[in-house]
């Protein structure tokens, strides 16, 4: 006789929450290094893209930064390069700090949601991918360097590595007990009522 559904799906979410004794499911929260670390890489990375932001609207110059030869900020951010969509690629850093300093919090790596630990790792891959366009810009196309915007490169790299190694290290959340019985009745209903997940 084939059992309930009902009781199939909780059977089976029972399943995925349970793990063997010598690896939890979720093994700890990150270390606390590694949470004040990424903190305070998000916060410097959104103070620089804030400041690079303000200077170029004010028309300011960078401090610090030649405006002459291959390191020249000046070239790189009234580039055509520099706005993507109308809006200042600086901007674009604002945004994407912003929402850093958010999820690399201590409350955000606490979380037991797995759902914040994946777009975790998606932001940072996407803004990867983002870097290596615009440091390729400013290599072939605009042919100069800006200092700032490297700056910003290096730690969006680090904030890159550092999610990696926490995902690599102290895994994501489980899947919850929810989560997997409605996975459990998607799958039941794809395959037929007297299937099991």
């Amino acid at each position: 006789m084939t059992a309930p559904k009902s009781a199939r799906c909780r059977a089976a979410a029972g399943n995925q929450d349970h793990t063997s004794p010598s690896k939890p499911a979720h093994e700890a929260t990150p270390a606390l290094w590694l949470q004040l670390l990424t903190l305070l890489i998000a916060v410097v990375g959104l103070a620089d893209s804030i400041y690079i932001t303000l200077q170029e609207e004010t028309g300011s110059t960078l401090a610090g930064c030649p405006e002459a030869g291959s390191v020249n900020c000046e070239a790189v951010l009234h580039s055509p390069e520099s706005v993507i969509l109308g809006i200042p690629v600086a901007a674009f850093g604002i945004a994407f700090y912003a929402f850093m300093v958010a999820i690399m919090s201590p409350p955000a790596w606490r979380s037991s949601r797995r759902k914040i630990w994946q777009l975790r790792l998606a932001s940072v891959v996407v803004a990867m991918v983002f870097v290596i366009y615009l440091v390729y810009a400013e290599l072939f196309e605009v042919g100069n360097i800006c200092l700032y915007c490297t700056s910003v490169h290096i730690l969006t790299f680090l904030l890159f590595a550092l999610t990696a190694i926490g995902a690599a290290i102290w895994g994501a959340p489980p899947q919850s007990k929810r989560a997997g019985q409605a996975r459990c009745r998607h799958i039941t209903r794809r395959r037929g009522a007297g299937s099991w997940c």
